[in-house]
C-alpha cells in the first residue's frame, strides 16, 4: 500500500500508552528503561491472580493469552488521568495484533481432543479458543461496544493493524481506537522457535503493549502524550538490493514528515528482523543526512517476539520518560523474511507540550 495515503489523516494522537513485558513482571513504563537487559527466556508464568483484581469481571476461562492481552490494555486505560477515564468512547473499535496468537490453549485443545487422548473439551474451553477471544475480553474489560479486529502476519502484525487502524481514521470509520500488540511465551524453547525464529544466542521475550488512540489532540484540559504519524507495510523490492531498506526508509520519512520536524534527535527502533549489517547501514545514511541519530535498543529489556515493537513504543511514553523537556521522533523499522518492511513514525510530546 502506497505510504502517502496516510498524509492526508496523520497524525492520529496518543491519549494513553501502556502495557506488560517479560512475563508480566512489570509495566513497560517501569521496566521499558531499565539497565538490566532481559537474561533468559521469559517463562508463562501464571497470570489468573493478576487478572483477578486488575479485571475481576474477565471470566475464569480465558486463556493465558487473552490474559496477557488485558494486563496490557488495563495498564494502558488506568493511565487515563481524572476524567478522561469516563470519556472513554464506549464506540472506540480495538485492533490487536499478534503473531503467534493463542498457541499454547489451542496446543492444549488440539492434543486432547486427537488420539491418543480423543476427549472432548469442555464446552466453555472450545469456546474460548479463538485468537479472536483476546480482543472480545479486552472490549468487555474496557466497556467497549464496537468493533473488534485481530490480524496476524508474523513479524509485520503490528505495523498492519496499525495502517489498518489509520485507514479507518482517515475514512471517519472510527474516532477512537485502541490497539495493542500482544504474543506469549510458550515452552519448550524448541517449540516457540519453530513458529517464530529467535537466535541461540538471542532471548526469548513476551508482552502485552498499547495504545489509546484519538483523532483529537486533546479531551478538555489534558493534551496527547504523542501522535502517530504515519504506518506502512512496503512490499519487497522485485529484485533484491542490499540498499532498499534505505531507500524505504528514506521515503516513509519524507512521506510522514519526520524530516520537516524539529525535534534535537531522531530515535530508530529496529525490530526483531532487522540485521546488524542492516542497522549499520542505516546508521551511517541516517547520521549523515539527518536529525541526531539515536537506536533504542528495546528489545534487550523486551526480549524477541513478534509484536516486541507494541511494548518497545508503548515504554517511549511510559512514567519514567514523562519529565522530557524536549520532544522526539521515533522511526520504528522492521522486515519479515519475504523482505517486506514495516514502519511506523510517532512523536512524543515533551512534558510541556
Amino acid at each position: 500500500m502506497d505510504v502517502s495515503a496516510f498524509c492526508a489523516s496523520s497524525p492520529v494522537y496518543i491519549r494513553a500508552a501502556g502495557g506488560v513485558a517479560a512475563a508480566a513482571s512489570g509495566t513497560v513504563g517501569t521496566i521499558g528503561f531499565a539497565d538490566a537487559p532481559l537474561r533468559t527466556d521469559a517463562k508463562p508464568v501464571a497470570l489468573r491472580a493478576l487478572v483477578a483484581q486488575v479485571a475481576p469481571q474477565v471470566s475464569r476461562m480465558a486463556s493465558r493469552f487473552s490474559q496477557l492481552a488485558v494486563l496490557g490494555a488495563a495498564d494502558c486505560l488506568r493511565r487515563l488521568e481524572g476524567a478522561q477515564a469516563s470519556e472513554l468512547d464506549a464506540h472506540a473499535r480495538i485492533y490487536l495484533a499478534t503473531g503467534l496468537g493463542d498457541v499454547a490453549h489451542t496446543d492444549a485443545l488440539y492434543y486432547g481432543v486427537m488420539p491418543p487422548r480423543s476427549e472432548m473439551p469442555p464446552p466453555a474451553r472450545f469456546a474460548t479458543s479463538g485468537n479472536n477471544m483476546a480482543a472480545f475480553f479486552v472490549a468487555r474489560y474496557a466497556g467497549l461496544t464496537s468493533r473488534n479486529l485481530t490480524l496476524s502476519q508474523a513479524e509485520l502484525s503490528l505495523e498492519c493493524a496499525l495502517e489498518l487502524a489509520l485507514s479507518d481514521f482517515a475514512a471517519g470509520a472510527t474516532c477512537s481506537a485502541l490497539l495493542g500488540g500482544v504474543d506469549e511465551t510458550t515452552l519448550p524453547r524448541e517449540f516457540y522457535t519453530r513458529r517464530f525464529h529467535v537466535g541461540a544466542d538471542q532471548v526469548i521475550g513476551e508482552g502485552s503493549g498499547w495504545l489509546l488512540l484519538d483523532a483529537e489532540p486533546e479531551h478538555g484540559v489534558v493534551r496527547a502524550l504523542g501522535a502517530i504519524l504515519g504506518a506502512s507495510v512496503v512490499p519487497a523490492p522485485a529484485t533484491p538490493d542490499p540498499n532498499s531498506l534505505i531507500e524505504q526508509v528514506r521515503r516513509a520519512s519524507q512521506v510522514f514528515g519526520v524530516d520537516a520536524l524539529r525535534t534535537s534527535r531522531l530515535v530508530v527502533m529496529p525490530g526483531t528482523g532487522i540485521a546488524a549489517d542492516q542497522l549499520m547501514a542505516l546508521q551511517r545514511e541516517l547520521g549523515a543526512t539527518g536529525p541526531a541519530w539515536k537506536c533504542h535498543d528495546y528489545l534487550g529489556w523486551s526480549g524477541r517476539f513478534p509484536t516486541a515493537a507494541a511494548v518497545g513504543i508503548a515504554a517511549m511514553f511510559g512514567p519514567i520518560v514523562e519529565h522530557r523537556t524536549e520532544g522526539l521522533t521515533c522511526l520504528h523499522v522492521n522486515r519479515d523474511p519475504s523482505g517486506r518492511t514495516g514502519l511506523i513514525a510517532f512523536e512524543v510530546y515533551p512534558s510541556s507540550h
